[in-house]
C-alpha cells in the first residue's frame, strides 16, 4: 500500500495500521514511526519504534507457538477479555529486550516463556519489540496454518449425494481427532483487534493528546450487521420464502447465495427475491468441494458459467458477492473470483471443525482487502456447525447473542450465515432460533443492518477517505462529494 505521508518526517513501518484507523497526518507529523535500527538518528523526536522482527530471513512455520497477551492497565480496552487474547507466533529467532525500561505489554506461553512486546523509555518513546503490522497480517491472511484438501473433495461425485446422517457425522469425527488444537479461540477471537487498538493507543501515549480517527461505519452507527444464506440443496430453494417472510417481519433484508448448477432456478423466482430488496450472490458451481483446488482454467470456467447463468435469467442483475462452498478457499480461486465480483464472504473470523482446517479464520471482525477483493468475514458461528454438534437451541442463541454483543462493543461487523435447507434452518427448530435472534438484533438501535454489498461498497468508499486539518478543524476528504454517507470523526482520549 503506497500512501502519501507528505507532512511526516518519516514513516517506514505500520502503514496499513495507520490506514486502518485513518489517522490524520497532523497527528503523525511530530512523531517518527521507524524501525529500531534508526533509533539514534531520530533520538530528539518523540517516536514509536518497530523492531524489524520477523524479517524474510526468518523461517515461518504455521502453528508453531501460542502466546497470551498481558497488558498494563492503561492499555486495556473496555471490550478486552484476557482469556481470548492469545496470539500465534511463527518460529524465528528469539526476541531481545532492547531497552531496560517499562514493559507495557508482554506475551507469555504456558511454559512460562515471556517476550516483551511493547516498552516505554523515560523520554516517552515506545518500542514494539515485534512488528504489530506483521502480527496482524500473519493472522488476517491465515498464514498461521497450512490448508489441506478435504477427503470428500477427492471423491468422484458430489458429496451431497451422501445421506445427510452420514454428512453430519463427519465434523464429530474431526472434533475428536483435532481436540488438542486450541488456536484461534472460538467463538470470540480478539487479538487482531487488540493489536490494532494498541498501535492507536501507543500513538496517543507518544503525542499526549486525544487522537482522531475515522469511524468504521456511516450514519453514526456503532456496528454493522448483515444476514446471509447458503442455498445448498433444492429443499433450500423451496424454503427461501419461508425465511424471507420472517426477515421481512423484522424489517430486514438478506443475501442469498445460490449454486449455478445442482438444482432448478427460474427467472420468476429470482425476480421475486430481488423485488423484496434481497441480494443474489454466487455460491460456486455444484458444491462438490473441488472448486478451490481445480486448475485455474477450470475454476474460471465454473465461475464464468455461474455469472453468465444469472445474467441470462435476469439481464439487469449484477452479481457482486461470492462465497465458496464449505468455505473452501485458495489464493488461485480468489484471484479468479476477483475478475467477476467485488467482495467475498468465504472466510470466517474464527471457525472450528471446518473442512479447511480444524481451526481457521482471519481473526478479525472487520472487512479487509485481499487478492483484489473486499473480504467480509463471517463473524457469527453458522447454523450448520451447531447442527453437526447437536447444540441445544438455548445454547445456540446464547452464543449468537454473546458474540453480537462483543462485536457491538468493538464496533465491527456482525454477519450470520444460515442455511434454508431442511436439515439446517429450514425446519421448525431452526426457524425458531433464527426468529429469536432476529428479534434480538432488531432491538440493537446502533446497528447498521444492511446487505453485504452495501457494506462492501462502504468499506471501499472509506478506504479512499482521508482526515485533513482544515482551518483548525478535522474534516473528512471523500473520493466523491455526492455520496450518501454521513461520516463521523471519533477521538481516542486518555483513560
Amino acid at each position: 500500500m503506497d500512501l502519501q505521508f507528505e507532512k511526516m518526517k518519516v514513516i517506514e513501518a505500520c502503514k496499513s495500521l495507520v490506514e486502518f484507523w485513518k489517522i490524520p497526518m497532523e497527528h503523525l507529523c511530530n512523531i517518527v514511526i521507524q524501525n529500531k535500527k534508526n533509533l539514534k538518528k531520530y533520538k530528539n523526536s518523540p517516536a514509536i519504534f518497530v523492531n524489524p522482527f520477523p524479517t524474510v530471513e526468518h523461517k515461518i512455520e504455521p502453528g508453531s507457538q501460542i502466546f497470551f497477551i498481558k497488558l498494563e492497565k492503561e492499555l486495556v480496552p473496555s471490550w478486552s477479555n484476557p482469556r481470548e487474547s492469545s496470539v500465534m507466533l511463527p518460529t524465528f529467532a528469539s526476541f531481545e529486550n532492547y531497552w531496560d525500561d517499562e514493559i507495557l505489554c508482554y506475551l507469555y506461553n504456558e511454559e512460562g516463556s515471556k517476550i516483551p512486546f511493547i516498552l516505554r523509555d523515560k523520554e516517552n518513546n515506545i518500542l514494539f519489540n515485534i512488528d504489530p503490522e506483521f502480527l496482524v497480517n500473519y493472522h488476517l491472511y491465515e498464514n498461521y496454518f497450512i490448508p489441506k484438501i478435504p477427503l470428500y473433495a477427492k471423491i468422484p461425485f458430489r458429496y451431497h449425494l451422501l445421506p445427510a446422517f452420514i454428512r453430519i457425522r463427519i465434523p464429530g469425527l474431526l472434533q475428536r481427532r483435532h481436540s488438542a488444537i486450541k488456536f484461534p479461540p472460538w467463538p470470540i477471537v480478539q487479538h487482531v483487534e487488540l493489536i490494532r487498538y494498541l498501535f492507536l493507543k501507543c500513538i496517543q501515549l507518544v503525542t499526549e493528546k486525544e487522537l482522531a480517527y475515522l469511524d468504521f461505519w456511516p450514519f453514526k452507527r456503532k456496528f454493522a450487521a448483515c444476514l446471509v444464506h447458503d442455498v445448498d440443496t433444492y429443499s433450500g430453494v423451496k424454503n427461501v420464502s419461508f425465511l424471507s417472510k420472517l426477515e421481512r417481519a423484522f424489517g430486514m433484508k438478506s443475501s442469498w447465495y445460490f449454486l449455478s448448477k445442482g438444482y432448478r432456478l427460474t427467472p420468476t423466482f429470482l425476480e421475486w427475491i430481488l423485488r423484496r430488496g434481497h441480494e443474489i450472490c454466487l455460491h460456486g458451481y455444484n458444491h462438490d468441494g473441488k472448486l478451490a483446488f481445480l486448475k485455474p482454467k477450470e475454476i474460471d470456467r465454473r465461475i464464468s458459467y455461474g455469472i453468465s447463468r444469472f445474467k441470462n435469467f435476469i439481464p439487469s442483475v449484477r452479481i457482486e458477492g461470492f462465497r465458496s462452498p464449505s468455505h473452501l478457499r485458495s489464493t488461485k480461486l480468489m484471484k479468479i473470483v476477483a475478475k467477476y465480483v467485488d467482495y467475498d464472504m468465504s472466510i470466517p473470523d474464527t471457525e472450528i471443525l471446518s473442512q479447511t482446517a480444524p481451526r481457521n479464520g482471519s481473526c478479525s471482525i472487520f472487512p479487509y482487502f485481499s487478492n483484489g477483493l473486499i473480504t467480509l468475514p463471517l463473524t457469527i458461528p453458522q447454523d450448520a456447525l451447531f447442527r453437526f454438534l447437536k447444540t441445544p437451541r438455548t445454547q445456540i442463541l446464547k452464543i449468537w447473542k454473546r458474540k453480537t454483543d462483543w462485536i457491538e462493543k468493538v464496533g465491527g461487523l456482525t454477519s450470520l450465515n444460515t442455511h434454508p435447507d431442511n436439515h439446517f434452518s429450514g425446519n421448525k427448530e431452526g426457524y425458531e432460533v433464527y426468529s429469536e435472534y432476529l428479534a434480538y438484533l432488531s432491538k440493537k438501535e446502533d446497528a447498521w443492518v444492511t446487505l453485504p454489498k452495501e457494506i462492501a461498497r462502504w468499506w471501499n468508499f472509506r478506504y479512499h477517505c482521508k482526515i485533513r486539518n482544515i482551518n483548525g478543524d478535522f474534516r473528512v476528504n471523500t473520493p466523491n462529494r455526492n455520496h450518501k454517507y454521513k461520516l463521523t470523526i471519533k477521538y481516542l482520549r486518555e483513560n
